[in-house]
């Protein structure tokens, strides 16, 4: 039987999991599968979800961000844990050279002693885990067909690039997740247009709304409407132009009530934001939920998704598939699963006055809620569906 190593490195939740797990849950039956990453890189919730047989690996690599969490264990000292981050932070070049070396060997010893056939690196994004890149360095090294993923926007180049200089002439595949980030890695990373591929993210069959619910029409009158916000509680997704837009809503809109759902670094400063903005009791922060997401969408009025950087969101899709209206800004590959006015609703990013306008323009002069839902329903169904992925991955595997 054939034989694939897919590897992570990853330490925070988010659509990288899931697409990790669909990457997994497609691979073809005549393959056998081991699964390798950094220590607490791949989440209970996860596993749970993986669908497949198995054997789990963990190897303990060298990172910046397990140092961080070293440093913090030494000291309770501000000073000296302030010291001791600006200095990782001046070195932090040196070290990712030192660490690549480290990390290689490590990799190397682990796949020396097995005979895969492919190893599969699912990456969150560039450069993202640079352990996923020595894992591309050490499959190509042993001349075994190496697939590297990316699901979000590729950062601006920087002294990585220089370390990884030639990674995406070693890699077979890379997938993404958007043409808008193939087009990105073909405009700044010189990709060989034959080995970049799109798969998009996708959706089990039966989490998708058979039919379309019936939409709620939006009335002062009404006792409550709920925004909802499923997402990392974070300056890059945007959430304080979400504030900031739900607070210019109010007065207007007295019956509005905000619930976000999801954890991160900036959950307390965005509670505290509430409370400058005189907006705390009609803000609801749910903490990071593990349950069936359906259950807390369909709580939902309007999904807004304000985010300032992505790939090709879940949580839009999920929101979609349940038949929710989506308000969500134009970035990343956004647009190419919403478009404006016809399933659903987009606004520039970073424009909580945009945001405003856009979101009372859908509670007040837009009425044809129901058809909006049953466009982006189909659109889920025919493009975004575990089937099309499926279908998808498994073209790639032409060998």
């Amino acid at each position: 039987m054939k034989k694939i190593l897919v590897y992570t490195e990853n330490y925070q939740r988010g659509g990288g999991n899931q697409y990790l797990v669909d990457i997994i849950n497609n691979i073809p039956k005549d393959f056998s599968v081991d699964i390798l990453s950094n220590k607490g890189g791949i989440f209970k919730e996860d596993f749970n979800k993986i669908r497949i047989k198995y054997t789990y690996h963990e190897i303990n690599i060298l990172s910046i961000y397990n140092l961080y969490d070293k440093i913090k264990t030494i000291s309770e000292s501000k000073f000296l844990l302030f010291f001791s981050k600006t200095m990782v932070y001046f070195f932090k070049y040196f070290l990712f050279f030192a660490f690549k070396k480290i990390n290689f060997k490590r990799i190397e010893q682990f796949i020396e002693d097995e005979n895969y056939n492919l190893v599969i690196c699912c990456n969150g994004g560039y450069p993202g885990g640079l352990t996923c890149l020595d894992c591309v360095d050490v499959a190509e090294s042993k001349n075994i067909k190496v697939w590297l993923t990316v699901v979000s926007m590729p950062q601006t180049k920087s002294v990585i690039d220089f370390i990884y200089k030639g990674i995406f002439q070693k890699v077979d595949k890379l997938i993404v997740n958007s043409a808008k980030i193939a087009e990105e890695f073909l405009k700044t990373r010189s990709v060989a247009f034959g080995r970049l591929e799109v798969l998009y993210n996708c959706l089990p069959n039966d989490s998708i709304d058979i039919i379309p619910e019936a939409q709620v029409t939006y009335d002062v009158t009404m006792h409550e409407y709920i925004l909802g916000y499923v997402g990392r509680i974070e300056k890059s997704k945007g959430i304080f132009y979400l504030l900031d837009a739900f607070a210019q809503l109010l007065p207007h809109l007295p019956n509005l009530k905000l619930v976000m759902v999801g954890s991160g670094i900036d959950l307390e400063f965005a509670k505290t934001y509430c409370i400058t903005k005189g907006i705390q009791e009609k803000v609801e922060f749910t903490g990071f939920y593990a349950g069936d997401i359906s259950v807390i969408l369909k709580r939902f009025n309007l999904f807004v998704f304000p985010s300032l950087w992505e790939g090709l969101p879940y949580s839009v899709l999920e929101a979609m598939a349940n038949s929710r209206l989506v308000v969500s800004t134009n970035v990343g590959g956004i647009p190419e699963i919403i478009e404006d006015g016809v399933n659903g609703f987009l606004v520039p990013a970073a424009n909580s006055k945009l945001l405003t306008e856009k979101i009372k323009y859908v509670l007040g002069e837009f009425k044809d809620y129901d058809e909006v839902v049953k466009n982006s329903l189909n659109t889920i169904k025919y493009k975004f569906s575990e089937n099309s992925f499926s279908k998808g991955l498994k073209s790639f595997f032409d060998f």
